[in-house]
C-alpha cells in the first residue's frame, strides 16, 4: 500500500514538472517570436498602408511560411533597436547594413530596397546627378550611408554638412546653406510637402542615386541567432520561389503609383 501511495506521489510530481516545463517552453517560444519595428518609415512601415507597410507585409509572409504568427511591437526606432540588441525580441526591421551594425547584428537577405533620390533648391540650375560634383550635401545627424551610396558620394566628391534632422536639412538646401540632400525615392514632391512644412523651395532630381537594401536583423548575442537567421532566409527564399514575395511587391508598387497619380 505504501508503495502504491509513493508511486502516485511520484507520478503527481512528475506530471507537475512536465506541465510546468511545457508552460515554460510555451512562454519562451512566445517571447522568442516577438519582433519589433519603428513607428514610421513610409512605405515600409506605415499605418496608412495595408498590413502596416511593405516591409511588415513581407516579414509576416516569411513567418507565415514557417507556420508562425509573430507579435510585432512598435517603438521609437532607437528604443526598438536597443531592445532587439538586448535580445528582448527575436529581431527588428527594416534596417540598412552598416559596419557598426554588423558588429552587433546578423543581417538577413534583403527584404526591400530604398530608391534614394536627390533634392535641390528650387532655384538651383543643377539638372542631373553629375552636376553636383564638389557640392555640399546635408545629412541629418545619425544618418548612416550604406556602401553603395558611399561610393556614389565619393565619386561626387561631396562635402558633408550635418544638421539636426531631415527637415532642417531641407531648410538648409532651400536657403542655399547646402546644395542638396537625400530622400527616400518613394517620397514624391507632394508626399514631401505632406511630411514636412514650408517646402515650396525645393525640387527633386529625376536621377536615382542608388537602391539601398533593407534587412531583418537579429542580435549576435541571442542564443541560436545563426540558426534563426538561417531559417528566416530559407523561408524568405521560399516565398520568392512560390510567388508570394512577387505578389506583395507588385501590390505595393501599384498602390504607391495609384496614390501618386491621385495626388497629381
Amino acid at each position: 500500500m505504501e508503495l502504491f501511495r509513493n508511486f502516485h506521489r511520484f507520478s503527481f510530481y512528475f506530471l507537475l514538472i512536465v506541465f510546468t516545463a511545457s508552460i515554460a517552453l510555451r512562454s519562451v517560444a512566445a517571447d522568442t517570436y516577438r519582433v519589433v519595428t519603428g513607428d514610421s518609415y513610409f512605405p515600409y512601415i506605415s499605418d496608412s498602408l495595408p498590413s502596416g507597410g511593405w516591409s511588415k507585409a513581407i516579414i509576416m509572409a516569411v513567418f507565415d511560411n514557417m507556420d508562425m504568427q509573430p507579435k510585432v511591437d512598435v517603438f521609437p526606432w532607437a528604443r526598438g533597436y536597443k531592445y532587439a540588441l538586448e535580445s528582448k525580441y527575436l529581431g527588428t526591421f527594416p534596417y540598412v547594413y552598416t559596419e557598426q551594425r554588423n558588429r552587433e547584428f546578423l543581417f538577413s537577405d534583403p527584404i526591400n530596397a530604398v530608391p534614394v533620390r536627390v533634392y535641390i533648391g528650387a532655384q538651383s540650375n543643377k539638372k542631373r546627378l553629375s552636376d553636383l560634383k564638389g557640392s555640399i550635401l546635408c545629412l541629418p545627424l545619425g544618418y548612416t550611408l550604406d556602401a553603395k551610396l558611399g561610393i556614389v558620394l565619393n565619386d561626387l566628391e561631396a562635402v558633408i554638412n550635418t544638421a539636426r534632422d531631415a527637415e532642417t536639412c531641407i531648410k538648409q538646401v532651400k536657403h542655399g546653406r547646402s546644395d542638396f540632400g537625400l530622400i527616400n525615392g518613394y517620397f514624391s514632391e507632394g508626399k514631401v510637402r505632406d511630411k514636412f512644412s514650408s517646402l515650396n523651395g525645393i525640387r527633386l532630381l529625376k536621377d536615382e542615386v542608388a537602391e539601398v537594401p533593407l534587412h531583418f536583423i537579429i542580435s549576435r548575442s541571442m542564443d541560436n541567432a545563426t540558426q534563426y537567421m538561417r531559417e528566416f532566409n530559407t523561408a524568405l527564399k521560399r516565398i520568392e520561389q512560390n510567388g508570394t514575395r512577387h505578389e506583395i511587391d507588385i501590390s505595393y508598387q501599384h498602390l504607391l503609383k495609384a496614390n501618386e497619380s491621385h495626388k497629381t
